[in-house]
């Protein structure tokens, strides 16, 4: 529950994972008078080693009105998700919308640089889909332990 001034929002969420990297979750949220959105995801470990981490996942979203009764479309989304023992990673997703152009987004993360006190990355993904410009971005990520 979160209050800030404007009406209150009620969510809850659970989720149980393996040590193998499965697992499954969901989430519901609802705001009195206005509506609310629920989310179940799905993992599966692929990959589980000291080096290499690699999972498969699905999700599945859905708005509601005030009433908790289904609002507009649903969206799917899935992807795949890899990171290496050095701490770079990788991933890629799509999800659709029916009614919506499809949406795709790949990315990763390399360390440039990793101390004792301090670690540097540089990270990037691209969003893009049917008829979108594709959405570029690119960070470094500085980290200082004091």
């Amino acid at each position: 529950m979160s209050h800030s001034g404007g009406p209150i929002t009620y969510s809850g969420g659970a989720g149980v994972n393996t040590p193998g990297g499965h697992g499954l979750s969901g989430s519901l949220s609802h705001t009195p008078g206005i509506g609310g959105q629920g989310s179940v995801r799905g993992t599966v470990g692929l990959v589980n080693t000291p080096n290499h981490q690699a999972s498969a996942w699905a999700q599945h979203d859905r708005n509601f009105d005030r009433h908790m009764h289904r609002l507009g479309p649903e969206t799917n989304s899935a992807g795949l998700n890899y990171q290496h023992g050095s701490g770079g990673n990788a991933f890629v997703s799509g999800s659709k919308t029916p009614g919506f152009p499809s949406r795709g987004t790949v990315g990763g993360s390399a360390p440039i640089h990793t101390g004792r006190d301090s670690s540097l990355s540089v990270s990037g993904q691209t969003t893009f889909g049917h008829g979108m410009k594709p959405d570029h971005q690119v960070g470094l990520s500085y980290e200082k332990k004091f």
